[in-house]
């Protein structure tokens, strides 16, 4: 049976590898050169503003949702914000993603924030699955490596 819960300062290690994970598993990984400070910094930003939930599996941690409450560069209204959801591979063909992804629209409701805005890896067919609990494509985004 999977649980979620919110993560609390014990889970930094397991959160960290799961940030590591994301980024091995997911095309943005290509754009970005973190290291366990940077990635640490970023866990400690999430927390501070936001939330990073976590699916447990028979007291494994399996997945998590990481979402920054911000206020929104336009017109000021507090929206959250996906910064990683990852689900072990093992784990994606049951309901951990789901269920992280319905806490996560609570926790964002709660909170008083007007809209949640998710992330769809080029590709790979998440908008299907996010269009049917109701969510609207808006943009998508291009990343371009610059170097001198």
């Amino acid at each position: 049976m999977v649980t979620i819960r919110p993560a609390t300062a014990d889970d930094l290690p397991v959160v960290l590898t799961m940030c590591w994970e994301f980024l091995a598993q997911t095309p943005f990984g290509r754009f970005v050169e973190p290291t366990d400070w940077s990635l640490g910094r970023l866990i400690g930003f999430v927390l501070a503003t936001g939330v990073i939930l976590l699916a447990e599996d028979e007291g494994e941690v399996v997945g998590m949702l990481a979402i920054a409450a911000l206020e929104h560069p336009v017109d000021a209204r507090p929206f959250g914000d996906e910064v990683a959801w990852w689900v072990d591979p093992k784990h994606r063909q049951g309901r951990a993603g789901l269920y992280l992804l319905r806490a996560g629209e609570d926790w964002a409701r709660q909170k008083g924030l007007t809209s949640l805005k998710m992330v769809a890896p080029y590709g790979s067919g998440i908008g299907t699955f996010y269009e049917r609990r109701g969510y609207v494509a808006v943009e998508t985004a291009y990343h371009k490596t610059l170097k001198e």
